[in-house]
């Protein structure tokens, strides 16, 4: 019966995982753009690619971090990117969650990661350095905006964490 129901689910694109225990359904990474990357529009075709690969390297696993934060920013602007290109695509809602998410995560960090030193929530000279090169690139993005408006905040509490930053956040969607 458990060989049924793993054929079942495969042949739906979804494969058995566990989390902490727990079992649920989880998508096949190649199995959507495989499928169906010749029938779709340019917008979901690319969609289904970017997502293709992130599901093959999942960023973050029980509140821990499983790519680098470089990485997790290439993400940012890569969903960025998406969206300019793409603006009115069916999954136009799902890459600005995906957007949101990766910047916020690389915003304020996860609980087994976290951006700030947790013995005296200074920012982690890593972090500090990459949004520093974010801040110099070349170009105008909202995301590079948004990291810049927050880097400025930050300097301004000698880069230690502090209440400011919720409200940044919930001004800053």
């Amino acid at each position: 019966e458990l060989i049924a129901i793993k054929d079942n689910l495969a042949f739906c694109g979804l494969k058995i995982a566990s989390n902490e225990g727990e079992y649920c359904a989880e998508e096949q990474a190649d199995y959507f753009y495989n499928n169906f990357n010749s029938l779709v529009s340019e917008g979901v075709k690319t969609y289904l690619n970017y997502r293709k690969d992130e599901l093959k390297k999942v960023y973050a696993q029980d509140a821990c971090l499983m790519i680098s934060f470089e990485e997790l920013y290439q993400r940012v602007v890569r969903w960025e990117e998406f969206l300019n290109k793409f603006p009115n695509t069916r999954y136009k809602n799902e890459a600005k969650d995906y957007y949101t998410l990766y910047l916020k995560t690389l915003l304020t960090g996860m609980d087994n990661s976290e951006i700030f030193d947790s013995d005296n929530h200074i920012l982690l000279p890593k972090i500090k350095q990459l949004y520093q090169r974010i801040i110099t690139n070349k170009g105008e993005s909202p995301s590079r905006r948004i990291i810049s408006d927050y880097y400025a905040l930050l300097s301004r509490h000698s880069f230690k964490a502090n209440d400011s930053i919720a409200i940044f956040l919930e001004k800053n969607d």
